[in-house]
């Protein structure tokens, strides 16, 4: 079972407009579904990103490995990302 799609609207450059178009049609694709493969590759690839930096920052001694970068309760404004860092 696939997880529950979202909707998004956003408005993109003319560029980002032709290459989505492009790789539609190269493929016989609609545009939506390309946009949101790519968008899903970037989410992915961002999720590991972050997984190895936290992995790493946690081996070098720079994080504890009880403390996580900010909850996601607290958002992301302020100083989100500083705690479990040592000072």
């Amino acid at each position: 079972m696939s997880a529950e799609l979202k909707t998004l609207k956003l408005r993109v450059t003319p560029e980002t407009d032709v290459a989505l178009e492009a790789i539609a049609r190269a493929f016989g694709r609609d545009k939506a579904a390309v946009a949101r493969d790519v968008l899903h590759e970037w989410a992915a690839k961002k999720l590991h990103e972050h997984k190895v930096f936290h992995g790493l920052a946690q081996a070098e001694g720079l994080m504890r490995a009880t403390e996580g970068m900010a909850r996601a309760d607290e958002g992301t404004a302020g100083h989100a990302g500083t705690r479990g860092w040592r000072r």
